[in-house]
């Protein structure tokens, strides 16, 4: 929709992951297809198939710099996919600030670094809250994208 894309023009099949959507895609069988990038990385450096944006802020400053963000091409979209550790509900907050801490330095180290560099994973730490506040503000966003697919049909 912000691309100025009518949805309901468009046919949409939905696949169990991403490497299901891009074997579809490399087969012909889908025109387009969404993903980590990594996956497809390889496929775009061969000329299989072109990345035609990401969806971070910036572009990747490693294997995939020379992929321009979607903003740069005037499509204002930025899309992440947070991950996390959960507890249980009542978890005391000097068991969330120890865990806090293991995770901050789990994912400062080189050798944690160097793995999601591998797999073109950016990384940026969040503890607790800050953590708790971006999901909760993510899932906002995400709940407009039904309601604007409504609107669109009417």
């Amino acid at each position: 929709m912000k691309a100025g894309i009518d949805p309901k023009k468009r046919k949409v099949v939905i696949f169990q992951s991403g490497s299901i959507g891009r074997t579809n895609l490399l087969g012909g069988h889908v025109d387009v297809a969404q993903s980590n990038v990594g996956g497809f990385i390889k496929h775009h450096e061969q000329g299989a198939l072109r990345i035609l944006a990401i969806t971070s802020p910036e572009r990747l400053p490693w294997v995939a710099e020379s992929i321009p963000t979607w903003r740069e091409q005037g499509v204002d979209v930025i899309m992440f996919n947070p991950k996390g550790v959960f507890g249980p509900p009542g978890m005391p907050a000097d068991q969330i600030d120890y865990w806090d801490r293991v995770f901050e330095q789990t994912t400062a180290s080189v050798q944690f670094r160097e793995a999601a560099a591998r797999v073109l994973k950016e990384i940026a730490f969040l503890a607790h809250e800050p953590y708790v506040e971006t999901v909760m503000m993510l899932e906002q966003e995400l709940r407009e994208v039904p309601e604007a697919l409504d609107a669109l049909r009417r």
